[in-house]
């Protein structure tokens, strides 16, 4: 006998039931897919442009600390290594990965590092979406707004860049453990002290979080884990300051304060940093602010998303404070963005809590989706721009303010087998080149900050320029872009020459070169130099600006002025 299950009103609940569990089945099959399709485009497009080559800090915090480190001859000088001052940083965490990542390959790969750098960045994604979706039981539609902001490539700048990509994503990664941890498992002090070590060993920006755990525990009065966590909190700042010197380059805190207004612009900025302008930037920034502290109330009922907001302000507290005598321009510095997606992140989250918008819980949830799409939207198309122009130019030359220092250093690592994936001699054997010609190249330069010369009818100034600096002068500057007009391509490098010394700089992204003349191989043609000149004689001195045929075989005299002393 067939048992009829069903209501007073003849509708059969298990059918119902069934229909239902099946809706929510393909809902969550289809958000996965979509993530997860997210997911591998990022990491397969990060991959494809991220070459084995080393930028910048890459010389010193991969290639010659794993150099130091097989010349070291016992464990005091290994841990001197490991833990000695990068920067402003102590990057314990990142050389332990390039450490056992040369162990266990024998070499150094840039694209890999790379590769787990950026693994670091989705799984903190992966831990924000599940826990909202299981902890604050958020729709999963937020899995892809998450998804969709996380994965935005406003954070080009380190996406391929080997040593950012590993300080930068794992030190966020940890932070995030260590703020679940500390909420969901309150008693857990060893594992907690191990993950602040983890945070602060991946770069300066993980002190941040040392307050903010010792002021969790006093909020829920747990006095004996407080007293624990600012003991440690001082052990730690006392071996992480202990020998640390200021870079010489870097701006004065005390400067910072003396400009109040320069800092609220820069933090604003620095909120906003996924925007592309300083002023969408600072009105983002604004408005996630306001937004964030107006659903405050919501965001303090739980205790990770409190502590992650804490964070990310008092990240911008002390970037403004370090970095804003900068100026506000360096806010928007693509590699700050991680923060501003972050901030994001918590804003949408805050207005899905707040109790007066669940009657419209649907149009906010469309809303997200859509602003994060657009988001993405914007970012992939202008950042996987930049993103390969700047793989095009680590490509082909060192990319390092000393040409020869890096030379140096990466002949050094094919000599002790390190690395030698780069074609030295090709970019070396250019700069000794004699066959040099005067060459109508299209070329642009800045001296001092004012356009001064220009050739092929911008501004009509082909005369030599006089530059006059007096005794107080110590440096003055160069930039400006330049092509090979014969070749119709890039240029293959480009130098300067005073008084017999010769300056090398680096080739820099030009877009808007590359678009004013429709010519997409002119999209690396941009150039800078800083020269010292406080120790020329009175006088005057050529200074001549030679660029490099694409095909390596002319030096072309672009461009030259007189310094008068």
């Amino acid at each position: 006998m067939n048992r009829d299950v069903s209501n007073n009103s003849g509708t059969n609940v298990l059918g119902m039931n069934f229909k239902r569990i099946n809706v929510v089945f393909w809902i969550k099959l289809i958000v996965i897919i979509i993530c997860l399709f997210a997911t591998l485009l990022y990491l397969y497009f990060v991959y494809m442009n991220t070459p084995n080559v080393p930028r910048w800090d890459d010389f010193e915090a991969v290639l010659q600390f794993i150099q130091n480190v097989k010349h070291d001859k016992n464990i005091t000088e290994v841990l001197f290594d490991f833990w000695s001052q990068h920067n402003e940083h102590r990057i314990l965490i990142p050389r332990l990965i390039f450490f056992l990542y040369f162990e266990i390959s024998g070499t150094v790969d840039f694209q890999k590092i790379a590769f787990v750098g950026n693994l670091g960045w989705v799984m903190s994604l992966i831990l924000l979406s599940v826990y909202q979706v299981k902890v604050l039981k958020l729709n999963w539609f937020c899995c892809i707004v998450t998804t969709l902001i996380f994965l935005s490539y406003c954070h080009y700048e380190i996406m391929n860049w080997a040593m950012a990509s590993v300080q930068q994503y794992f030190q966020i990664l940890f932070v995030i453990i260590l703020l679940l941890v500390v909420s969901q498992y309150p008693r857990s002090i060893v594992g907690a002290m191990l993950l602040g070590i983890c945070s602060v060993s991946c770069g300066g920006g993980g002190l941040a979080v040392l307050p903010l755990v010792f002021l969790i525990f006093l909020l829920k009065k747990n006095i004996n884990y407080a007293l624990v966590w600012g003991a440690f909190s001082i052990f730690l700042l006392i071996i992480y300051f202990y020998g640390y010197a200021k870079p010489a380059h870097h701006p004065s805190v005390l400067g910072a304060l003396e400009n109040p207004i320069n800092l609220v612009k820069f933090v604003f900025c620095f909120l906003g940093s996924s925007m592309p302008s300083v002023l969408s930037a600072m009105c983002l920034g604004i408005v996630l602010f306001i937004g964030i502290v107006i659903n405050i109330n919501y965001i303090y009922k739980n205790v990770f998303l409190f502590l992650l907001t804490m964070f990310i302000f008092a990240t911008a507290l002390m970037v403004s404070l370090t970095r804003s005598g900068f100026g506000v321009d360096y806010a928007i510095s693509s590699r700050y963005s991680i923060y501003s997606l972050l901030a994001i992140n918590v804003f949408f989250v805050a207005l899905l809590l707040n109790e007066k918008l669940r009657k419209c819980i649907w149009y906010l949830i469309a809303f997200e989706i859509v602003s994060s799409s657009f988001l993405y939207v914007y970012w992939y198309c202008h950042g996987s721009e930049a993103l390969d122009t700047s793989a095009k130019v680590v490509s082909f030359q060192p990319y390092y303010p000393s040409y020869n220092h890096a030379v140096s250093i990466l002949r050094k690592m094919k000599a002790e087998g390190i690395y030698n994936a780069f074609d030295i001699e090709r970019i070396d054997n250019a700069y000794k080149i004699k066959n040099i010609i005067d060459n109508p190249n299209l070329a642009c330069l800045n001296v001092l900050g004012k356009v001064e010369y220009c050739k092929n009818g911008v501004n009509g100034n082909h005369n030599i320029l006089q530059v006059i600096v007096d005794e107080n002068t110590r440096i003055i500057t160069v930039d400006g872009w330049a092509v090979d007009e014969m070749n119709n391509d890039r240029l293959c490098g480009i130098y300067a020459i005073l008084d017999e010394q010769r300056y090398h700089t680096l080739l820099l992204p030009r877009v808007d070169v590359a678009n004013a003349f429709d010519n997409p191989n002119f999209a690396i043609s941009g150039f800078g130099f800083v020269i010292d000149v406080s120790n020329l004689k009175y006088g005057d001195h050529l200074l001549e600006i030679r660029s490099i045929s694409h095909d390596c075989k002319t030096v072309y005299r672009t461009a030259g002025f007189v310094i008068h002393k």
